[in-house]
């Protein structure tokens, strides 16, 4: 018996999702690709992007009413503002000439964490999943919100002192949908009685109960939010790629903020 096999390791990588038909005159070259048992270039003639996203985290194939959801909330998601944070580490990375293949990473980092990140989503799905059965002034009881805190729980606060408009709205729209489901209602619920203190429904929280509606999964969804806030800070940082560097506002020394 080898080390590894004395320790329980595999004696190779498994996967249920993919499976290859190797080329006939060369094995290491995949002839065909199953994707969860679908052909993929059958998935590439008859089937969306989002269609087979879907397929790779729940091994099925979406109805009508879920791929019309999730498409919906990828175009929502797809381009956060040129105030967010991680808008303005790439928009600064391009004007500043940092490779082209770095962009995406460095607006990823800073899209990460638990504070309005990536990592929020996941806390937000977990949130929405415990409560979903409380009654949501029940759940506002036992999680008091604290003055001037921007996230009172997860996935729900306020953006620059006030709610976000434009999820609000995104929201409502996906809620008209058939394809929505108890999360996102219990989360518009919660974000309509937390709206008289100024909070409200974040991007983080619309993706967390959109994914837990398509029982996407928590650690899945903190993947899938980057995935769909990615394009923009492609674009957005390739975009200043091509200007030159004066094109971005410098600071003059007394907008510094010096410790004495």
């Amino acid at each position: 018996m080898s080390e590894a096999e004395d320790f329980g390791f595999s004696d190779k990588a498994r996967t249920r999702l993919c499976l290859e038909q190797p080329s006939p005159t060369n094995p290491y070259l995949t002839e065909t690709l199953y994707l969860a048992g679908y052909d993929l270039q059958q998935l590439v003639q008859k089937r969306s992007f989002s269609d087979t996203l879907y397929l790779l985290f729940c091994r099925e194939l979406p109805t009508p009413a879920q791929s019309e959801l999730l498409e919906k909330l990828m175009t929502g998601l797809i381009c956060a503002s040129p105030r967010h944070a991680a808008s303005r580490a790439v928009m600064s990375a391009g004007i500043s000439k940092t490779n082209p293949e770095h962009l995406l990473p460095i607006g990823l980092l800073t899209l990460g964490g638990k504070q309005g990140g990536a990592a929020e989503v996941q806390l937000a799905y977990q949130f929405l999943q415990q409560h979903l059965n409380t009654a949501t002034g029940l759940v506002l009881q036992q999680n008091p919100t604290q003055s001037g805190h921007q996230h009172p729980v997860p996935g729900f606060g306020a953006l620059f002192g006030d709610i976000d408009p434009l999820m609000q709205k995104l929201a409502e729209y996906l809620l008209s949908l058939d394809g929505a489901g108890p999360h996102l209602r219990f989360a518009q619920q919660l974000a309509t009685l937390m709206a008289k203190e100024g909070y409200g429904l974040l991007d983080t929280g619309l993706c967390a109960a959109v994914c837990a509606d398509l029982a996407l999964g928590a650690r899945e969804s903190v993947a899938l939010y980057q995935l769909f806030r990615a394009p923009g800070l492609i674009a957005l940082g390739m975009e200043q790629s091509h200007l030159p560097i004066h094109a971005l506002p410098l600071l003059e020394d007394e907008h510094y903020v010096f410790q004495p």
